[in-house]
């Protein structure tokens, strides 16, 4: 019996500590945020993390964010306070400057219960940030300005910052693919001196500062031409004219002398003197009249002659009647 009240008596300390532990909900911890991050683009912060599974449906999980300057070390200030959301814009926050060096850290709370800080890197908005394409990116040419065209865009950056801002400036014929940059300052820029009715594509590159931002998507538009002053519109149409009445009289004249300008413009097929020998030679009809020939040759020429004289029957008829000659 005695030795039961030993092992009690031994126990007992024990048993408090652990029932101590379970009273008291300060020593209880819930699990800390993970991947934490600051994602910073066009100089605007938003600190982002996981979020941590709820025990209590009843006490909603909810997240404190604080900072601390680099220089001021275990000085913490508030940011955003008792949200449930699982990021905190830090952009709203104007006492942040995009060039203070800070650190970020935050914790899950539900009622009592807190988790241990999670801490960001040192982030300055300056470095860290991302830079984005030229907003608004527009190419278009005018009638009153040939051969050119105008680009135009905006600044990627909202937030007023002391960086020198150069753009560099990529076009080039859409069917050669060949570009020219120009680098300028300014947030438009005329293209001169380019050829008309040819497709050009433009697009644009920020350089802030040591920082280089993404490429904007190409855009295409094509110049036109000059045109025509009244002047000139009228002479051209004078010289249509005087075209279409010239080849009108031109038309109507070999119309009607068609027959000499047939013989200007026909030369007459003339065989070579050899062939038409040849064929005269061997012609049908030819050798047909030559054997004709040789067979009248066989026969000697007869010539007939009847003289008959009518007389007066109380004449005398002479003794000789008729006469014939035969040869």
């Amino acid at each position: 019996m005695k030795g039961c009240r030993s092992v009690v008596r031994a126990l007992c300390p024990l048993i408090a500590l652990l029932y101590g532990l379970r009273a008291d909900p300060s020593l209880q911890l819930l699990p800390a945020p993970e991947n934490v991050t600051i994602y910073s683009y066009n100089l605007q912060q938003d600190l982002r993390w996981e979020p941590i599974k709820e025990s209590d449906p009843l006490h909603p999980v909810t997240y404190t964010v604080q900072y601390e300057l680099t220089s001021e070390k275990n000085s913490y200030h508030n940011l955003c306070l008792n949200i449930i959301e699982t990021h905190c814009n830090i952009s709203k926050f104007t006492e942040i400057k995009i060039y203070f060096k800070i650190v970020l850290r935050v914790r899950a709370e539900q009622g009592n219960l807190t988790s241990k800080w999670t801490l960001t890197p040192t982030f300055q908005a300056t470095r860290n940030t991302t830079i984005g394409p030229v907003k608004s990116l527009s190419l278009s040419a005018y009638p009153e300005e040939h051969y050119s065209l105008y680009v135009r865009f905006q600044n990627p950056l909202l937030v007023e910052n002391k960086w020198k801002m150069l753009y560099q400036l990529n076009y080039w014929k859409k069917i050669t693919g060949v570009k020219t940059t120009v680098n300028i300052t300014q947030t438009s820029e005329r293209l001169k001196g380019l050829d008309p009715w040819t497709e050009y594509c433009v697009d644009v590159t920020v350089f802030a500062d040591h920082k280089v931002g993404e490429t904007s998507e190409a855009i295409c538009a094509m110049p036109t031409a000059s045109a025509l002053s009244t002047g000139n519109l009228i002479a051209l149409l004078l010289a249509l004219g005087f075209l279409v009445i010239a080849a009108s009289l031109c038309a109507y004249m070999m119309f009607r002398y068609r027959t000499i300008v047939k013989s200007l413009f026909h030369v007459p097929f003339q065989l070579p003197s050899h062939i038409q020998e040849y064929i005269q030679e061997h012609s049908p009809s030819q050798v047909e009249y030559s054997t004709s020939r040789s067979r009248l040759d066989l026969y000697d020429s007869v010539s007939i002659v009847d003289i008959e004289l009518v007389q007066d029957p109380n004449e005398s008829v002479p003794e000789d009647h008729s006469q014939s000659e035969i040869t």
